[in-house]
């Protein structure tokens, strides 16, 4: 359950913009919102409307010709943008921590699934004994609802469904908290699209996290998210609880958003 008065992250006019031969394209666009303690906020819109590089924004992890223009980003009330790339990567995974789209392309295909989640742990808490190691990796894959036996697989020899426990796994590793999930489940038949959707928001109950989640499946989100932010062309047209979106959509794009929800009433 969310608390009403205390924000984990507060974003405020962030802006993303893209060089192009015809000048700047506005992939974000001045977007503000925050996450409260505990709260899980879902980020909806069409493919393109710039829902990704948002997080990718807030995570600092933009890549050329992308470049971050503007926006205040706090996390417990305390400014980041402005913090050094160094300082920036201490609370990337320890505070912020992304599941990335497409588990196929976010794994090393040539490590195995212990040893990446190791490389994280070395990376941010150096000095931890083997046996601490392995114990926190068992204990994460056991969360995730995977066997002990995944340390020792490679990506290859994963269902799809497994390879995204993974990255939820190596997503919550480092007791973040604030985790983003960016359409965990679009490349997902509907079976292990909600084992995976069941998982996570275990994870997040138990561990108490706060999370962003990114898609554009409304079914899932009405299921999944306290509230929903509604993203078109880069800006958000509107935020309000899921409860409040789906009986009372403000604006005129929403209405179309859940209208193209497929119904099982009608052919």
């Amino acid at each position: 359950m969310s608390n009403e008065n205390t924000s984990t992250l507060s974003v405020s006019d962030l802006k993303v913009y893209y060089d192009s031969i015809n000048g700047d394209i506005k992939a974000v666009d001045g977007i503000s919102f925050d996450v409260k303690e505990g709260e899980c906020l879902g980020i909806v819109g069409e493919s393109g409307c710039g829902k990704t590089t948002a997080a990718y924004g807030i995570l600092r992890l933009v890549q050329h010709p992308g470049k971050i223009v503007g926006g205040q980003i706090s996390l417990h009330g305390k400014p980041i943008e402005n913090l050094n790339e160094e300082s920036f990567r201490k609370i990337r995974a320890t505070e912020l921590a992304l599941i990335p789209q497409g588990a196929m392309n976010s794994l090393n295909p040539t490590m195995k699934v212990g040893k990446q989640i190791t490389d994280l742990i070395d990376t941010h808490k150096p000095g931890i004994s083997s046996s601490e190691k392995i114990s926190r990796i068992e204990e994460l894959l056991g969360k995730v609802g995977l066997p002990n036996r995944t340390i020792n697989m490679y990506p290859h020899e994963l269902s799809g469904g497994m390879k995204q426990r993974v990255c939820i796994a190596i997503g919550i590793a480092l007791n973040p908290t604030l985790v983003i999930a960016d359409e965990i489940t679009s490349a997902l038949d509907v079976v292990v699209q909600r084992l995976v959707a069941q998982t996570l928001k275990q994870i997040q109950k138990e561990m108490g996290v706060s999370m962003i989640m990114i898609g554009h499946d409304m079914g899932l989100m009405a299921q999944m998210v306290d509230r929903i932010a509604v993203m078109y062309a880069g800006k958000i047209l509107e935020i309000s609880s899921t409860e409040e979106f789906f009986r009372n959509p403000q604006h005129e794009y929403s209405k179309i958003l859940i209208n193209a929800t497929p119904s099982i009433h009608r052919r």
